[in-house]
Order: structure tokens, then sequence, then C-alpha cells
């Protein structure tokens, strides 16, 4: 459990960081996590200006019906990540 939104924020970023740390530029899924690292960043903008307004209600869509927009671009990528996982997934099993 977090104790406050700063946590949850860092082991976002974290996830991203490592995704791209342990993933040549060149590979899906450091290009997956670049993305997506910019769309969370861009809607937590959105919500840390909210909170900081006294806006505690989160409204359903609000920030998430701009970013699926803009993930909307991701899907491809991520479809193709799940075909990569599928093969490597059967490749350790052989």
């Amino acid at each position: 459990m977090y104790h406050g939104t700063e946590e949850f924020a860092a082991d976002i970023r974290l996830t991203f960081s490592n995704a791209t740390c342990y993933n040549p530029p060149s590979n899906k899924v450091h290009i997956m996590a670049d993305k997506l690292n910019k769309i969370f960043e861009t809607g937590w903008k959105v919500l840390e200006a909210k909170w900081s307004n006294g806006d505690t209600r989160i409204v359903k869509g609000s920030v998430l019906s701009r970013q699926s927009r803009e993930s909307s671009a991701v899907s491809e990528d991520t479809s193709s990540v799940r075909q990569f996982n599928s093969k490597q997934d059967a490749n350790w099993r052989d």
C-alpha cells in the first residue's frame, strides 16, 4: 500500500526507468517504456495541478480520455510487444 501519491509515482517511474535501462534503445520494450512514460508524466502533471488547487476528485475520463487518444498510437506497439512476449515464452518452454 502506498502512503502517498509520490510513492506511487516513484514506482511507476522506476518501472519505466528499468525498462529503458535494461533494454537497448532499439528494443520495443525500451521504445514502449519511453512512450508510456511520456503519457504518464503528462497525465500526472494534470493530476498534480488539480490536487494543488484543492480538487481531490478524479473524474472518470477527465485525464484518461486525453491520454487514451495519445495512447492509441501506442496500441500497435503493444500488440508487437505481446507477440514478442509470446514468442519468448515459447522459446523458454523449448
